[in-house]
């Protein structure tokens, strides 16, 4: 299948919702066919893998109800990205995520009858999006020999005047966008984290 790239990220992050079908191609980097159009099988894919995942634990498990581009982007987010397919471009959805948000402020309140402010909390989706910044600098600032070490870390840190997380049954919550983030989560990101903190040394 054809790559996505980032002008058709952005074209279908401007649709209101995306089909099952196009979600699982996104998510999995390829350009999505012409909407209506039913992809047919090709082995062991990520996007057929998806596919199937979504028939098994996804917003839509009857394949045929669409959502809107955030409801299968927190979905990929929360349940599948790094762990049952580490295969996936995150890439991809990195792209889709910024197309997403890359509407004003002032647009989406028009459109809403949202205040700025409140407009900005609700783009706030996403715990890279509220935390990255934070987790990045402590790893900087520190040394970790595991991702167990560095999340126990990040633990500790909860509470405190410039940590964003909480702690709640044991792990990192963010109260902001009311989402937990697990120590699975922060295990994936690790190469992420690892770069951006080298970038900050050089």
């Amino acid at each position: 299948m054809e790559p996505l790239n980032p002008k058709d990220a952005q074209r279908y992050a401007g649709f209101k919702q995306w089909s099952p079908y196009e979600a699982a191609l996104l998510l999995a980097g390829c350009k999505p066919l012409a909407r209506g159009q039913i992809p047919e099988p090709e082995g062991n894919t990520p996007a057929f893998n998806l596919i199937h995942a979504i028939q098994i634990c996804g917003p839509s498990k009857d394949l045929k109800t669409p959502h809107p581009p955030e409801v299968w982007m927190r979905w990929y987010s929360e349940h599948l990205a790094g762990r049952d397919f580490p295969g996936f471009s995150q890439m991809a959805w990195g792209a889709i995520q910024d197309a997403t948000s890359s509407k004003t402020v002032q647009e989406q309140s028009v459109a809403n009858g949202l205040a700025p402010a409140a407009e900005r909390s609700r783009r706030r989706s996403n715990w890279r999006d509220v935390a990255l910044t934070y987790v990045v600098e402590t790893y900087r600032t520190g040394k970790y020999k595991t991702a167990h070490v560095f999340y126990q870390t990040l633990v500790n840190k909860a509470g405190t005047q410039n940590s964003p997380f909480k702690v709640r049954d044991r792990e990192l919550f963010l109260s902001e966008i009311g989402q937990a983030v697990s120590e699975k989560t922060i295990q994936n990101a690790m190469p992420e984290i690892k770069t951006a903190a080298e970038q900050q040394r050089n």
